[in-house]
């Protein structure tokens, strides 16, 4: 019992310290660095910045990239990744709509709904690869933290090659 209540003082006394620094699972909704709550709304998840409402986005992997990209001031990239999952939404809804009337349609009106079904798809997916290109791109940022990369520790002395 001892070791438990040690525990529980350290993380009461350290936790406040720290969360401006994590993304914290609450419930059924995230906190992320002190500063922004991510909320599920049917299908689709809605940030806040404090009392702010940022926008809507299609998952919490795209939510939380932006969270990253904004609370790192990546704001073209965080721009990025919300442009891009807002118009991956449009297209899935329109994907569905286009779909839900060529089943009610035949002929020549049936074939176009699925030309543009799967020309709405393939910009979709390419879309998609963009988006998940853009969310590695935060999580790397995440993790470099404020790590100098093209800071290289070298030798004192100049190289030389024995030819």
């Amino acid at each position: 019992m001892k070791a438990s209540r040690k525990l529980a003082a350290l993380a009461e006394r350290e936790l406040p310290r720290i969360l401006d620094q994590v993304i914290i699972e609450d419930g059924e909704k995230y906190r992320a660095f002190g500063r922004y709550t991510i909320h599920p709304m049917d299908s689709l998840f809605q940030v806040r910045l404090r009392d702010d409402d940022v926008g809507v986005f299609s998952g919490t992997k795209s939510a939380l990239a932006w969270c990253i990209a904004d609370n790192l001031h990546r704001f073209n990239l965080a721009r990025q990744i919300k442009e891009l999952d807002q118009s991956i939404v449009r297209l899935r809804n329109d994907i569905y709509v286009r779909r839900s009337l060529a089943e009610r349609t035949s002929g020549h009106t049936w074939e176009n709904l699925i030309n543009k079904t799967t020309a709405r798809q393939e910009q979709s997916q390419v879309l998609e690869k963009e988006l998940a290109k853009c969310i590695n791109l935060a999580k790397y940022w995440q993790l470099r933290g404020n790590s100098d990369e093209t800071k290289r520790t070298g030798r004192n002395t100049p190289h030389t090659t024995n030819r």
